[in-house]
């Protein structure tokens, strides 16, 4: 079953028709997600007793869900910012750099 947000993620990615509009969509799916970890692991036990910070399976398998998640949404931003620096190389306005002029020069 999908909920609406992830209802309206699963359309912007399928019609996301640009490198940066694909990477923006996937971090937002990932920062959906990155919320949505603790109830997906309910079926593993969260707390165990013991000595110290000792938890569960079910804590280490979310801090390492929660890892992997952190880790790809730096890879997309810095991967957003390359394509973001490339966008605005390729589309620099060419026209407004002043040029020599074609004629040739009179002596005197």
């Amino acid at each position: 079953m999908i909920d609406r947000t992830g209802l309206i993620l699963e359309i912007f990615g399928e019609r996301a028709a640009t490198a940066e509009g694909r990477l923006q969509v996937e971090l937002a799916h990932l920062d959906y997600q990155a919320g949505r970890l603790v109830r997906s692991w309910t079926h593993l036990e969260r707390q165990r007793g013991g000595f110290g910070f000792l938890g569960g399976p079910g804590e280490t398998q979310i801090e390492a869900d929660r890892r992997l998640i952190r880790d790809r949404m730096a890879k997309i931003r810095r991967e957003l910012e390359q394509v973001r620096k490339t966008r605005g190389l390729r589309w620099w306005p060419w026209s407004v750099i002043p040029m020599r002029e074609s004629r040739p020069c009179s002596t005197g």
